[in-house]
């Protein structure tokens, strides 16, 4: 199973938006797209999560897991609560 940290969540984002970013001033708490992703990246952000982390990420208004992936710190957050679930 794959390491959960900053850097492991930057390389993923690489792959998922390989130009608009500046990866080396991403800070951890900012908002993702705030930080030069969008919409469709952050989709792509969560497929890609789901394959690395062999979990299941469900898209829906009410689930903490989905809609609070705003930044590196959040996505972190919500990976290891699902894990620990």
């Amino acid at each position: 199973m794959s390491s959960i940290t900053r850097e492991a969540i930057i390389d993923i984002i690489r792959t998922v938006d390989p130009y608009d970013v500046d990866y080396d001033n991403l800070d951890s708490q900012k908002r993702l797209q705030d930080q030069g992703m969008d919409s469709l990246d952050m989709m792509n952000l969560y497929f890609e999560i789901e394959n690395v982390y062999e979990i299941s990420v469900t898209i829906d208004e009410d689930d903490d897991a989905a809609t609070n992936w705003s930044s590196i710190e959040s996505i972190i957050a919500s990976i290891e609560k699902i894990r620990n679930a």
